[in-house]
């Protein structure tokens, strides 16, 4: 999703978060510090030869520790892109969409 200006990933995941009723902390763990942990979890399990995903792993960690800013000025300059729905737009619907999904994946384990 992508709109007018400059919207960092924090406040991305803050709005998405926001459209399930959650609220995220200001504070964050330093990168460093959780991709150390990550390689820690990866390794405990594949001593321990669990074969589901770590609950932490390097890529997520690595992922959402850097910057990313998604800027569409030189889409909308050079290739005329215009926005079909706006950023709060697109989030509401987006976690309507997430809210349906939950009901009727609750609805098969029922």
């Amino acid at each position: 999703m992508a709109d007018e200006g400059e919207r960092d990933q924090r406040a991305f995941l803050t709005a998405y978060a926001a459209t399930e009723g959650v609220a995220l902390s200001a504070r964050s763990l330093p990168g460093s510090l959780a991709r150390g942990l990550a390689r820690v979890v990866e390794s405990i399990w594949r001593a321990l030869s669990i074969r589901r995903v770590p609950p932490l792993t390097s890529f997520a960690v690595s992922a959402l520790s850097r910057s990313v800013t998604v800027d569409v000025r030189k889409a909308e300059r050079e290739l005329g892109y215009a926005p079909v729905v706006a950023f709060e737009a697109g989030m509401s619907a987006l976690g309507r969409r997430a809210r349906a999904t939950a009901s009727d994946m609750n609805a098969l384990h029922a």
